[in-house]
């Protein structure tokens, strides 16, 4: 069974059995040719006398001692020629010369149609047609035919010998060529077995075979992909080391002066500041392992093909972080023209929107306004997130949505890389760029799965504690 997972092997048995077939379709065409030639012009003459004389045979016995005669006397088909007609009852009616012993023992019985047949051996051999008469009697008619009949035999033997050595043959080529296809092969999968973790920078080269070669162009692209995922990896782990480092040797050190000083209590800015390190802990590992499950694929694509109502999204996250801006005495509003449905993961989507809009919150101070909206564009929802404020660092906005790229807000550096990776999963865009006339806006386009309807929704935060509307 080993030996069978062989492709070569499969190939080749494969090729031979195709061979096989043609060469003895082949061989019999050529057997039947030679019968028909060496032995069917006196096979048929055979069969014509002999069903003549069973037509014959009802006739009187000196009648048929007469054209047995006539037949017999006929030798231009071959020497040794014989006639015999027999009754029902193995009375010998009518006979040339004494039929031969090979030939009465290899004589039919009950025979219901006329015959052709070989009898005898060596250089006793004839050729003999038998026929059946209306009465139940047999008629015999048969010539020497040793030389035919050899003939016949050793162009059987011949052809045989050479079907043989054609399939030998053919066998050897499918061999040779399947080796040296699946060569190519063996080496290709040598000098892949080669390439390690550390050396995925490597490329295989090209080979002499257009199959083979692609696949060695597909294997190079998939080296490709793996250097370029192996190195963000890296890149990644090296980051999150030194981000996740900060927080805790700040903590640590608050707390190694706090117990350094006298008395037992705890300053309450040393409280303060290590819940703030350990909240900010909590959302850097909450956006990792987010993004992780994002970038890694455990999202699967099923999860991304619900229906989700982008007017419905901008609701709840605008009613969810009403309460956060009204503690900042921020004015804060959001609006979604019409029905706007999208495929993909409406938690996802949400994250989207809920990140763009912290982020807002956070690099902007509570005076500047923030505003949320989704609207049709075409064949596109667009979602913007908009503030009033300063606006991003023109050096900063080629970078925000690389992964722990920190503003002034002291977030974890990973929201809008995590904004990224999800409209991406969901085959829209993302852009974040600096207005005019002040402030930074936040644009997020997927493709619409569904028709607009009518109408809209528009809401307000309440009343901002300082009489501005929220």
């Amino acid at each position: 069974m080993k030996l069978w997972r062989s492709l070569r092997v499969r190939l080749t048995a494969g090729f031979l059995l195709l061979a096989l077939s043609a060469v003895a379709v082949a061989a019999v065409a050529m057997v039947l040719f030679v019968e028909q030639t060496t032995l069917g012009t006196l096979d048929a003459v055979l069969l014509e006398e002999a069903t003549t004389l069973a037509s014959l045979a009802d006739l009187p016995d000196d009648r048929l001692v007469t054209a047995v005669r006539e037949i017999a006397s006929e030798t231009d088909i071959g020497p040794g020629k014989f006639v015999s007609i027999v009754r029902a009852d193995g009375t010998t009616v009518a006979a040339s010369r004494r039929i031969p012993a090979s030939v009465a023992r290899k004589t039919p019985e009950n025979l219901a149609a006329p015959k052709v047949g070989t009898a005898g051996e060596d250089d006793a051999m004839f050729r003999v047609a038998w026929a059946p008469t209306r009465g139940g009697g047999l008629v015999a008619v048969g010539i020497h035919a040793s030389r035919e009949v050899r003939l016949v035999q050793r162009a059987r033997w011949a052809i045989a010998l050479l079907a043989a050595a054609l399939l030998a043959v053919l066998g050897f080529g499918a061999w040779t060529i399947t080796g040296r296809a699946t060569q190519e092969l063996a080496r290709l999968a040598d000098e892949v077995a080669t390439i390690e973790a550390g050396s995925l920078e490597r490329r295989l080269s090209v080979r002499r075979t257009d199959e083979v070669d692609r696949l060695v162009v597909v294997l190079n692209r998939v080296l490709e992909r793996l250097e370029r995922s192996v190195a963000q990896l890296r890149r990644f782990t090296a980051d999150a080391a030194h981000e996740l480092r900060t927080p805790l040797a700040a903590m640590r050190a608050r707390l190694e002066v706090a117990l350094g000083r006298d008395g037992t209590a705890v300053p309450r800015d040393v409280v303060v500041d290590a819940l703030e390190q350990t909240e900010r802990l909590g959302r850097l590992a909450e956006d990792l392992l987010m993004l992780a499950r994002v970038e890694g694929g455990a999202v699967r694509s099923t999860a991304l093909d619900a229906m989700v109502n982008l007017t419905t999204l901008v609701e709840e996250v605008g009613t969810a972080l009403a309460p956060v801006a009204e503690e900042q005495a921020r004015r804060f509003r959001w609006q979604a023209a019409g029905e706007l449905v999208v495929r993909g993961s409406e938690p996802l989507l949400k994250r989207v929107l809920v990140n763009l809009v912290d982020n807002a919150f956070r690099h902007t101070p509570a005076t500047a306004e923030v505003d949320v909206g989704a609207r049709r564009e075409g064949r596109y929802a667009v979602m913007e997130v908009r503030d009033h404020g300063p606006g991003v660092d023109p050096a900063v906005l080629p970078h925000v949505f690389e992964r722990f790229r920190h503003g002034a807000g002291g977030g974890s550096g990973l929201g809008l890389a995590l904004v990224r990776e999800i409209v991406e999963r969901h085959r829209g865009s993302v852009t974040l760029e600096r207005l005019d006339d002040g402030g930074t806006r936040a644009r997020v386009s997927l493709v619409l799965a569904g028709r607009r309807a009518n109408g809209g929704l528009m809401r307000l935060t309440p009343s901002t504690s300082d009489g501005r509307d929220g």
